[in-house]
């Protein structure tokens, strides 16, 4: 039984693997925040114990890491894909 690779198909995959890498992509940055800085990272920028440079580092590496991320997982998703079908869906060339 053959699978027709589609548009609708390569985004939802790659929906589904960008949001599950993403999840354990923060996990690894809150944990790396954690044994840099010895403390929870910052969940809200006006509590007493963090300072604005804490925030600013901790999102800048939240999202640095979740657009890499991001980047990686397309990048395989499409040559996984043109492994196996020769080329992407149209429209997404």
């Amino acid at each position: 039984m053959s699978t027709k690779l589609t548009k609708g198909n390569y985004e939802l995959v790659s929906s589904l693997l960008t949001i599950g890498m993403a999840a354990l992509a923060k996990k690894a940055v809150d944990m790396s925040f954690k044994v840099s800085k010895g403390k929870k990272p910052p969940k809200n920028p006006d509590a007493n114990n963090v300072t604005l440079g804490e925030v600013i580092l901790y999102t800048a590496a939240t999202a640095a890491v979740g657009v890499a991320t991001k980047i990686l997982i397309r990048k395989l998703l499409v040559s996984q894909w043109k492994k196996h079908e020769g080329e992407l869906p149209e429209g997404l060339n």
